[in-house]
């Protein structure tokens, strides 16, 4: 959605963290409400915010406390009830009922403009089919990306059962918050794709450093050579900066093993929460517990890049972790039939993603021409002489190392 909003590097933070905080001020305040206005026993578990309503309109507060579980439910909920105490809250029950149809309704809606747009972004790369990445020019919606989610959507919720179905959906989400917080941790300490081809484009070449081009025709041939014409305030400031990084540990001594640290805290973590949910032998979940303290430990003293200066995650990695354990806390929970429908679905997933995703992706494209327009900039700069490509007396160097 951030490619369809103004300005998203500052305002889809906002958004995001604004409304999550109106959502928890108002669910508390709910809450807080409808527990002082009737005792446990009549609120239920289906639809609390009604039953509270209705029983202050049939039922005062002695009545609801003198009436067993039974016939309390029986006199004090029910729509039939005489005579009615106070008709606001009764008639408020019947629309507070009525809005919930709509409620329903934009969470479904929410849900299909949101998923239509991640196969956008993954088709857009090549993850998924090119059909899915298709926009109508005149709405500038992916329409065959919505028709395809409403129809499998629709027919999902036609043919299996709810409660499995909304399971399902809770395992899967928290999987997918667990990913997106180690992808955090793997985004701060190892080299970022996008920022090294950045960085790659805007690389003094080596052999050479600022070259003054007094002609145009030799200025053609520089530019094509990958000789960059830079100002010295901009030489200086690339230079601290190189100076910088080399003075501290880089992430790119990392290598692999922030992928591997995060792995096996996330499955000890999730192993550690369903031994404890179905009482596995007590060795497994010392086992467990040992593996995440080293794991966390380690990525603790590896180096990390430092984050920009839009909004990010701070306190890395302790809040990831903090997060891929609450989420694991939770997914222990889940029945054994629940994890069973989870991986044959991730396993489907993981296939289709070795078998089309990985060959079509335009980032993995893009990333090896990188490296190869950087050793081609290596071999020119060792192996080239540039008196015999550039014309005399019309290109002057600050500095050659040739």
């Amino acid at each position: 959605l951030s490619e369809e909003g103004k300005n998203p590097e500052r305002n889809m933070p906002i958004g995001i963290v604004g409304s999550l905080g109106v959502s928890m001020l108002i669910y508390v305040s709910i809450s807080f409400t409808i527990v002082g206005m009737a005792p446990q026993s009549l609120l239920g578990e289906d639809v609390p915010m009604i039953d509270a309503l209705l029983a202050n309109a049939c039922c005062d507060h002695s009545e609801q406390i003198m009436f067993d579980r039974d016939d309390a439910r029986q006199n004090c909920l029910s729509y039939s009830c005489t005579p009615i105490l106070r008709p606001i809250l009764y008639y408020g029950s019947q629309f507070v009922s009525f809005g919930a149809i709509f409620g329903l309704t934009t969470a479904t809606f929410a849900c299909l403009m949101g998923q239509p747009r991640i196969n956008f972004a993954a088709a857009q790369d090549g993850l998924l089919c090119k059909m899915f990445a298709k926009v109508n020019p005149k709405t500038g919606v992916p329409t065959i990306g919505t028709i395809i989610t409403g129809v499998i959507t629709a027919f999902v919720a036609c043919f299996i059962e709810l409660e499995a179905l909304a399971n399902a959906i809770s395992l899967g989400t928290l999987q997918v918050f667990t990913f997106v917080n180690a992808g955090v941790i793997l985004l701060r300490m190892r080299p970022d794709i996008m920022h090294n081809s950045n960085n790659n484009n805007d690389s003094i070449p080596m052999g050479c450093k600022s070259p003054i081009v007094r002609d145009k025709e030799a200025a053609k041939v520089a530019r094509s050579l990958g000789l960059i014409k830079r100002t010295s305030r901009e030489i200086r400031s690339l230079m601290r900066r190189r100076s910088e990084e080399s003075s501290s540990p880089s992430v790119s001594e990392n290598g692999a093993k922030p992928v591997l640290l995060v792995v096996t805290f996330s499955v000890c973590s999730i192993i550690f929460s369903l031994a404890f949910s179905n009482d596995w032998p007590l060795l497994i979940s010392i086992t467990c517990g040992v593996f995440m303290i080293l794991s966390a430990t380690i990525l603790f003293m590896l180096p990390k890049t430092t984050p920009s200066k839009t909004f990010a995650c701070p306190f890395v990695p302790a809040v990831p972790l903090i997060g891929i354990l609450l989420n694991s806390i939770m997914m222990g929970s889940m029945s054994s039939e629940t994890w069973t429908v989870i991986s044959i679905w991730l396993f489907l997933g993981l296939v289709f993603y070795f078998t089309y995703g990985i060959h079509h992706s335009e980032l993995k494209t893009s990333t090896m021409k990188s490296v190869d327009e950087t050793d081609e900039n290596k071999t020119f700069s060792t192996g080239i002489n540039t008196k015999l490509l550039l014309k005399p007396n019309t290109v002057t160097y600050d500095a050659i190392n040739l």
